[in-house]
This record gives C-alpha cells, sequence and structure tokens, in this order.
C-alpha cells in the first residue's frame, strides 16, 4: 500500500460515513504506510478519537462485532472484554488497548485540510445537507465558490465544475498537495 492508497482509503470511508465520521482503529493503521499515517495525522485529516464501544471479537474465527464490557480488579486494575454469547465454548474475552484505540476522520476534516491547501478560510456554519463550504478560490479573471460534498464520492464543486477529490487531492514524500 502507498501513500496515495492510504489516502484514497481514508476519502472512501468519509465518502460512505454519508456525513458522519469514519472510525480507523489501531491494528487497521498498522497496515498502512507510517509515513502516510504520520502525513494525514500532521494535514488534521486523521484525528484521535475516542475509544470503540464496539470491536470484532477474537474468541473465535466468527469474528462477530461485540459490545465492549470493562470491569476493575479488586487491585483496581481496569480489564477490558467482550463477552461471547453465540458460543458455549467462550465466554470473557479479553480485548487489548490497541483494539479500542481508533482514529477518526469526516467531510469537516477534509474540507478544513482542503481549505488550508487553498489558503481559505472556511466559515463556522458552512454544512447544508451533505455539502461543506471551503472557501473562495480566486483567479485572473473572479472568483468562484469551492464546496465538498458527497455524492457517489466525495467531489469538489467550483464554478459549474465538479471534480473527485481524490483526483486533485495527493499525498506524496512532500505531504498533502493540492493539484490547482
Amino acid at each position: 500500500m502507498t501513500g496515495g492508497d492510504a489516502l484514497a482509503a481514508l476519502l472512501n470511508r468519509v465518502a460512505a460515513g454519508d456525513g458522519e465520521p469514519a472510525h480507523f482503529t489501531e491494528r487497521e493503521l498498522a497496515e498502512w504506510p507510517a509515513a502516510a499515517i504520520a502525513q494525514l495525522k500532521a494535514a488534521g485529516l486523521l484525528v484521535k478519537g475516542s475509544p470503540a464501544d464496539v470491536v470484532r471479537c477474537p474468541g473465535c474465527e466468527e469474528d462477530c462485532a461485540m459490545p465492549v464490557e470493562t470491569a476493575k480488579t479488586a487491585s483496581g486494575k481496569l480489564r477490558v472484554f467482550v463477552v461471547c454469547d453465540r458460543r458455549e465454548d467462550v465466554a470473557r474475552v479479553p480485548i487489548l488497548r490497541d483494539q479500542l484505540e481508533q482514529w477518526t476522520s469526516s467531510p469537516e476534516r477534509v474540507a478544513d485540510g482542503l481549505a488550508r491547501l487553498l489558503g481559505s478560510r472556511r466559515s463556522n456554519d458552512d454544512r447544508v445537507g451533505r455539502r461543506w463550504e471551503v472557501g473562495v478560490l480566486k483567479g485572473a479573471k473572479g472568483s468562484a465558490h469551492v464546496v465538498l460534498g458527497i455524492d457517489g464520492g466525495l467531489r469538489l464543486a467550483i464554478a459549474g465544475h465538479s471534480l473527485s477529490v481524490t483526483d486533485v487531492l495527493e499525498l506524496g514524500d512532500r505531504g498533502l498537495t493540492l493539484d490547482r
């Protein structure tokens, strides 16, 4: 997987969320290039999220999504586990901390990143439906609003044109860049 593949995976997951934040587990990100993760975090597209309250149970081959349970031992140590109610030979299954840690991204984060790359400011209350105002792009013959939307993927609308974000955003050796 390359940095471009990681960026595409992030953008596709954000688009699939239909406006809701997308979550990425530590284990999932461990399969991505470390440099790409660092660049996505530095660009603000990937931020630390709250711990997961549902995880994939590692207790058997069924890979069920189960709610996370916690309990304190007599010594005060916190134990994290899932309770399997689907099989009789599995009961409490311990969960490692890296299974709980997750990172998040959202259309707002993508719009913020695009605005920074364009050198524009976003308004605080700019979401209308599944569209986020990115800013105003000024050219030699005028200016136009740049709007991020979800329509079969993340798309940028500018001056009556629509472009896929994956076509204009690149993650390379120099970090996140925008093809103007």
